[in-house]
């Protein structure tokens, strides 16, 4: 079935497609008014108001407010680190708190994210080390899904007298109910606190 905008002649605006809706209430007298939802132009582009939702209509997918900006309240997005504000040697690292965690996939108890829905994911660490003063103190940083290795950052002292980070970050294939944990080795202590120990990520697709 060919559904076709009116046509006319040389150049000109014209030839939309306008759908329209109106509320479907059973009393009074008055038909309600029509409203226009969406109206696909005679140059391709589509327009409508409102929330693209699930089949069930309860669920919003993706909103475009009135300058254009897309959002998507359903995506799936964490953000947690670990609140002790003391230098830490504990392995997994103690993610005791979230700031962010729609899909409710982060397991404060158990310090992992278990992956929500199957997909393509940017996942982030970012860890904090103490001032060291012994050379060759070292610390590694490992991102594991299940027992497998799947990411790694390291750092070393070298200098006696600065203190480091360890921070990386990749898309990683993820599948639902995956469980994601940040381990360490390594004899360099690092500082739990919300700014210098975060784990975090969302689903791109």
């Amino acid at each position: 079935t060919t559904i076709k905008g009116g046509a006319g002649t040389g150049t000109g605006a014209g030839g939309s497609i306008v759908f329209q809706t109106a509320d479907g209430g059973s009393t009074g007298s008055s038909v309600n008014a029509h409203a226009t939802a969406m109206t696909i132009t005679d140059d391709g582009n589509i327009n409508f108001t409102g929330s693209i939702k699930d089949s069930a209509g309860t669920n919003t997918a993706l909103t475009i407010d009135s300058s254009g900006r897309v959002f998507k309240p359903a995506t799936p997005v964490f953000h947690a680190y670990a609140s002790d504000n003391a230098y830490q040697t504990t392995s997994p690292i103690p993610w005791d708190t979230t700031l962010i965690d729609v899909g409710s996939g982060f397991d404060t108890t158990n310090n992992k994210y278990v992956v929500p829905v199957t997909g393509n994911y940017y996942i982030a660490v970012h860890v904090g080390t103490i001032r060291s003063n012994v050379n060759g103190e070292y610390l590694t940083i490992l991102l594991k899904k299940g027992t497998t290795t799947i990411q790694q950052g390291y750092t070393e002292e070298t200098s006696s007298q600065g203190y480091g980070n360890v921070a990386f970050s990749a898309i990683h294939p993820l599948t639902a109910g995956d469980e994601l944990t940040v381990t360490t080795s390594g004899n360099w202590d690092y500082y739990a606190s919300k700014t210098y120990t975060i784990f975090s990520g969302y689903l791109i697709g």
